[in-house]
C-alpha cells in the first residue's frame, strides 16, 4: 500500500536533512512548497510572504537537525504547523489590532469581515467537538489550513480514495454537530405549506 511507503519516505528524507544533506533540503521544499505558499497566502499580504516562505524552510531544517521532530511521520503536520506558527508570530507582533490595513476599511466590509470571523469560530468550536482526532485533524488541515491533498495522504500514511472517503464522513459528522448547534434556523424549511 502507498502509505506504509509515503511513511518511509517521510523518515528517510528526515534521516537525510537530519545528515546535511543539501539534495534533501531541496526536496523538503519541492514536498512542502505549494502548501506553505497556499497558508501563507491565506495568511498574510505583501512582500513580506517571500520572507516567511523561506523563513518557515530555514527553521524548519534547523528544527528538524536539532531533532525537534520526533516523529518523522509527522513531517507534513510539522510543517504546516511551523508556518502557522510564524504567520501567526508575524501578525501579533506587526500589528496585533489590525493586521491588514493595506486596504481602505468600508463599514459594510468590517460587517462582513465580523460575520466571517462569527462563522470562523463557531467552525472552529464545532471542530473541536468531532469526537473523531483524525476528523478534527483532516477538516482543519484540508479547510483551515488549505494543505493540498497529496500532502495530508503523506502526513497521515492515506491513499487518496482513503482521503476522500475519510474527508466526506468528517464533513457529515461536522454538519450534524453544527446543525444541531445552529438548531432550526440552520437550514431551509422544510414545510410544503404557504
Amino acid at each position: 500500500m502507498a502509505s506504509g511507503s509515503s511513511s518511509a519516505a517521510l523518515v528517510e528524507l528526515t534521516r537525510r536533512i537530519m545528515a546535511g544533506e543539501s539534495g534533501a533540503e531541496e526536496e523538503l521544499v519541492q514536498r512542502y512548497s505549494r502548501a506553505v505558499a497556499r497558508i501563507l497566502r491565506k495568511s498574510v499580504r505583501g512582500s513580506i510572504r517571500d520572507d516567511l516562505y523561506q523563513e518557515v524552510f530555514r527553521t524548519a531544517i534547523e528544527k528538524i537537525r536539532a531533532g525537534e521532530l520526533r516523529d518523522p511521520e509527522r513531517l507534513s503536520g510539522f510543517v504546516c504547523s511551523l508556518t502557522q506558527n510564524l504567520a501567526l508570530g508575524y501578525l501579533r507582533k506587526s500589528n496585533p489590532y489590525e493586521p491588514f490595513q493595506e486596504e481602505p476599511q468600508v463599514p459594510g466590509d468590517q460587517v462582513e469581515r465580523l460575520l466571517a470571523q462569527e462563522r470562523e469560530q463557531a467552525a472552529r468550536k464545532i471542530l473541536a467537538e468531532l469526537e473523531s482526532p483524525r476528523d478534527r485533524e483532516v477538516l482543519y488541515r484540508y479547510y483551515l489550513a488549505e494543505e493540498d491533498k497529496e500532502s495530508i495522504c503523506a502526513g497521515l500514511g492515506l491513499s487518496s480514495a482513503h482521503l476522500n472517503q475519510v474527508l466526506h464522513r468528517a464533513r457529515l459528522r461536522f454538519r450534524e454537530l453544527y446543525e444541531r448547534a445552529a438548531g432550526p434556523q440552520a437550514g431551509p424549511e422544510k414545510s410544503g405549506g404557504a
